[in-house]
């Protein structure tokens, strides 16, 4: 099938206009957030600046697209798979350039606004001596965004406080 590719274990496909509304509205705020990471980290914010950037215009972006500060709860399991289809799909001048870090801090303040305790998780690893870092969002344990085949590989940074993005 055309434009089917797996997300954390899930198929999902590109064609976000066949999808339920809520799902359509959340890939609409996923996309204008996603550039706004993208713009916040290339000038050089802080992730925790970046963060508290985010949470403002989610709540922003959804009350003013939904009609509600709050989505139904049947799109949650949907947030972390949406987010990340939703930077796979993004066109030139994005393609390629929405890496884990903003796709997580995304997801991360897209389940905070759905009142859901979703942790965000940065990690580092020496990989034939190169330094690699990596970034994903937890719910209850289990990875909903960011997943990769050797993540426990890598070490995770405790604390967020001072984190800086590499552009």
């Amino acid at each position: 099938m055309v434009g089917v590719r797996h997300v954390g274990g899930v198929v999902v496909t590109r064609r976000i206009g066949h999808s339920v509304p809520s799902q359509r509205i959340l890939a609409v705020v996923s996309a204008a957030l996603l550039v706004v990471a993208h713009l916040g980290l290339a000038v050089g914010w802080s992730v925790e600046r970046l963060r508290r950037v985010l949470s403002m215009l989610a709540g922003v972006f959804l009350t003013v697209v939904s009609g509600s500060r709050t989505a139904d709860r049947t799109s949650i399991p949907d947030i972390g798979r949406t987010v990340e289809m939703t930077a796979h799909a993004a066109p030139w001048p994005l393609a390629g350039k929405l890496t884990c870090l903003r796709v997580a801090l995304v997801a991360h303040v897209l389940y905070e606004q759905f009142g859901v305790d979703a942790d965000i998780r940065f990690g580092v690893m020496r990989k034939s001596g190169v330094f690699e870092a990596h970034a994903w969002v937890e719910c209850d344990g289990a990875v909903v965004t960011g997943d990769v085949s050797n993540l426990d590989a890598y070490a995770v940074l405790e604390g967020k406080q001072g984190v800086r993005a590499v552009r």
